[in-house]
């Protein structure tokens, strides 16, 4: 039996390759599968099984090997494994009058304090404060953006508290 290749004269049954001792031979895999238990046929080896692979989001695996993959609304870093949100108010299409607020898969328009956002979701509008808080006023308020102040009737001035006339 000493010389004989295993491989050649008899079935057997490797599903990748055969390697022939002296008198026997063993079954291997080609890279990225393992053998299996029963010592001829191959799985292919789920790199991401163990858990080692670092990916911030989701691991892919590739025959043997990994590749890492962000949700959507991310894009994978340099790194080729941690993820970074895509900033979509960088792309300066985003029409807001004041402030953009990037989120995943997306972004909104923020209005600074003292303004309310429009129907459009793009506009903002000052807050009419005098209808909106108890201002106090003796004659009348009136808004001015973002603040109000109270006037009196011709003839009346303002006191000092900014509140009463006389």
């Amino acid at each position: 039996l000493a010389g004989v290749d295993m491989c050649v004269d008899r079935e057997h049954g490797c599903q990748h390759s055969c390697v022939s001792t002296p008198g026997s031979f063993y079954c291997e895999c080609n890279p990225g599968y393992r053998l299996n238990v029963d010592g001829k046929t191959c799985s292919p080896i789920d790199a991401c099984a163990d858990g080692r692979h670092g990916c911030q989001h989701h691991c892919v695996s590739v025959r043997g090997s990994y590749s890492c993959r962000c949700r959507a609304g991310y894009y994978l870093s340099q790194n080729k494994r941690s993820c970074t949100m895509i900033d979509y108010c960088s792309f300066g299409n985003h029409s807001c009058q004041h402030e953009c607020v990037s989120i995943p898969n997306g972004h909104y328009c923020r209005c600074r304090s003292g303004f309310t956002l429009q129907p459009d979701s793009k506009s903002c509008k000052a807050t009419d404060l005098c209808n909106g808080v108890d201002h106090g006023c003796e004659f009348k308020c009136v808004s001015t953006e973002g603040s109000y102040h109270c006037v009196c009737p011709e003839g009346q001035q303002l006191q000092a508290d900014g509140k009463t006339c006389s």
